[in-house]
């Protein structure tokens, strides 16, 4: 038995309809690579290289933004730092670092917060996608 490509689209719509990501990442190979990952997975991806951009679109965007995926080192500003200033904005966004660095290095130089999941760079596909899935899926933190 084999399963149709039209069977494979749909699930792939299914998973991410409706779904709207907010990708900060200033390494564009990486940024296009999570971005034809995410949209793939059937995600609507907002993409953005620095945080004013990222802030840009996240003004303007009219709709629900569901999930924040940021670098934790961006340049000029922290990813934590822009976390914040998105977060306060739009409450109830949930949030996922990414970064080369390793946790303890993220640790000193960002703050992460205790509602957030963190992806260490370089990352597969399959890691993407099932980071972004339990991101998504996690209730938000009781406050």
């Amino acid at each position: 038995m084999s399963i149709s490509r039209d069977a494979i689209e749909s699930v792939r719509e299914e998973r991410g309809h409706d779904t709207t990501i907010l990708l900060v990442e200033d390494h564009d190979l990486i940024r296009k690579l999570a971005i034809t990952i995410l949209e793939n997975e059937g995600y609507r991806v907002l993409e953005a290289s620095d945080a004013s951009t990222a802030l840009e679109q996240s003004q303007a965007y009219p709709e629900k933004i569901h999930a924040l995926l940021t670098d934790i080192m961006l340049p000029g500003v922290t990813g934590d730092v822009l976390a914040e200033s998105i977060s306060a904005a739009r409450p109830g966004i949930k949030v996922l670092f990414l970064s080369g660095y390793t946790d303890d290095i993220v640790n000193k130089h960002g703050r992460l917060f205790q509602d957030t999941r963190f992806l260490q760079k370089p990352f597969t596909p399959a890691g993407l996608i099932q980071e972004v899935g339990q991101l998504l899926s996690r209730r938000p933190a009781e406050g």
